[in-house]
C-alpha cells in the first residue's frame, strides 16, 4: 500500500497550536502513569518492605583475644631475678608463684622480725598489767590499813582519859594528906612515908598519862603519814594501769609491720588467675625496669574484637552470627554470636585482607563471643587477625564500599 503525501505548498508552516495540544498531552499521560505505578508502592507497610528486602552481610576485620583479655605482670623496678618458676605454655593457679626475686627472703625475714616484735610487745604489756594490777591492788589494800589504824586509835583516846582520871585521883589523895599533915590535931594520924609513897604514886602517874599521850601523837601521826602514802602508791599504781593498757608502741610496730608487709607483698610474683602462661619476657639476673616480664590469660573463653564501620554498625545487633575466616584457620572457619557494641567510634587498626578495600573510614569496636569449640581451636590463635561475615537478614541497608 502507498501513502501520497500531499505536496507542502511553499511557504506554509504547521499551527503552533497543533504542537503545543501534543506536548500537553503527552505530559498529562506520562503523569497519569506515574501515579498510577506508585499508589502500590505506598501501600506497602515497612514490615512488607523489610520482609522484601534480600539478605545481606556486613564484612568486618577483627581480633582473637581471650575474654579476660591478656594480663601483664611487671617486676618491680630494681628487683633482681633469682629465679623463674614457669614457662610458656605452661598451665598456672591463682595464686601460683612465678618469679622468685633476690629481695624477696630479705624482706619475709624484716616481716618475721616485726611480727616476733609485736608479739613480744603484746606479752610484755600483758605482764605490764598484772604487775599495775597487782600493785594497784596492794596499794588499795595499804590505804585501808593505814585507815583502819587511824580508826583504831580512838581505844587509845579512851586509855589517855583513863591515865587522866588516875593522875587526877593521886593527886587529890596526895592533897588530902598535906592537908592532915597541916592540922596540929590530925599530923599524928599521917605517916610522912604515906605522904613520900603517894607523891611517887602521882609521879607515876603523869609520867603514864604523858606516855600515853606521846604515844597516841605518834601513832596518829603515823597513820596519817601512811594512808598519805599509801594514798600516793595508789595514784601511782592507777597511772601504771593507764601506761599498761596503752597500745602506742604495738601500734608503731603495727604500722611499720604493714609497710613490710606491702613491700614483701609487692616482691612476690603470683598469678593473679588461673590460666596459661604466654610469654616470659625476663631472664635470670635481670632487673625489673617496669615493662612487662610475664603475659598471662584465661584461655577457656574466647572473644573477636570486631572493627565494624559506622556505616554498617546501625545493623549489627546483638545476638546475631559471625563467621571468622582466616589463612591460618584455612578450610575450618570459627563461629561466634555479637554479644556487645560499644559506643565509642574511633580509627580501626587492622587493615582489611583486600588492598583495594577502603580504610578512610570510622569504626566501632563490636564483641563477638566464640562458642566452645571454636574458643578452643582460637586459643592457639592469639591476637590473629580474622575476618568476620555476620548476616544481617530483612534489611535493605547497603555496606560500605
Amino acid at each position: 500500500m502507498t501513502f501520497a503525501m500531499e505536496p507542502r505548498r511553499p511557504g506554509r508552516r504547521p499551527a503552533r497550536g497543533a504542537w503545543t495540544g501534543a506536548i500537553r498531552s503527552t505530559v498529562l499521560f506520562l503523569i497519569i502513569l506515574l501515579l498510577k505505578n506508585s499508589i502500590p508502592i505506598a501501600a506497602q507497610t515497612v514490615a512488607e518492605r523489610q520482609l522484601a528486602a534480600p539478605q545481606r552481610t556486613v564484612i568486618a576485620q577483627g581480633k582473637l583475644l581471650p575474654a579476660g583479655g591478656i594480663i601483664e605482670i611487671s617486676l618491680p623496678p630494681g628487683e633482681v631475678v633469682e629465679a623463674i618458676l614457669v614457662a610458656p605454655g605452661e598451665a598456672i593457679t591463682a595464686g601460683q608463684k612465678l618469679i622468685a626475686l633476690r629481695g624477696e627472703e630479705a624482706r619475709r625475714l624484716q616481716l618475721q622480725a616485726l611480727e616476733e616484735a609485736i608479739g613480744a610487745a603484746e606479752e610484755a604489756r600483758r605482764q605490764a598489767q598484772i604487775t599495775a594490777a597487782n600493785q594497784l591492788t596492794a596499794a588499795r589494800l595499804e590505804l585501808q590499813r593505814q585507815q583502819e589504824l587511824l580508826a583504831g586509835l580512838s581505844a587509845r583516846e579512851q586509855l589517855i582519859a583513863l591515865g587522866q582520871q588516875r593522875l587526877d585521883t593521886a593527886r587529890r589523895a596526895l592533897a588530902e594528906l598535906k592537908k592532915l599533915t597541916a592540922d596540929p590535931s590530925l599530923r599524928a594520924f599521917v605517916d610522912q612515908s604515906e605522904i613520900l609513897q603517894q607523891e611517887m604514886l602521882v609521879q607515876q602517874a603523869e609520867a603514864d598519862a604523858l606516855k600515853s599521850q606521846l604515844d597516841y601523837d605518834d601513832a596518829v601521826r603515823a597513820a596519817k603519814l601512811g594512808i598519805a602514802a599509801a594514798t600516793a602508791q595508789v595514784e601511782a599504781a592507777e597511772r601504771m594501769v593507764e601506761l599498761s593498757d596503752s597500745e602506742a608502741a604495738i601500734r608503731r610496730l603495727k604500722a611499720e609491720r604493714d609497710a613490710a608487709e606491702a613491700a614483701y607483698r609487692a616482691a612476690l610474683v603470683t598469678s593473679p588467675i588461673d590460666g596459661t602462661v604466654l610469654a616470659v619476657d625476663v631472664q635470670v639476673g635481670e632487673a625489673g625496669t617496669g615493662a612487662p616480664a610475664l603475659a598471662l590469660a584465661n584461655l577457656e573463653n574466647m572473644v573477636c574484637e570486631l572493627e565494624v564501620n559506622t556505616i554498617d554498625a546501625a545493623v549489627v545487633q546483638p545476638g546475631q552470627t559471625a563467621i571468622l575466616h582466616s589463612n591460618a584457620l584455612r578450610d575450618q572457619p570459627l563461629r561466634g554470636t555479637v554479644v556487645t557494641k560499644l559506643p565509642l567510634v574511633g580509627v580501626p587498626l587492622l587493615k582489611p585482607f583486600d588492598p583495594r578495600a577502603r580504610t578512610d573510614f570510622r569504626a566501632v569496636k563490636t564483641i563477638v563471643e566464640l562458642d566452645t569449640e571454636s574458643s578452643r581451636r582460637a586459643a592457639q590463635w592469639l591476637q590473629l587477625q580474622v575476618e568476620a561475615t555476620i548476616t544481617i537478614e530483612g534489611t535493605s541497608t547497603h555496606s560500605a564500599p
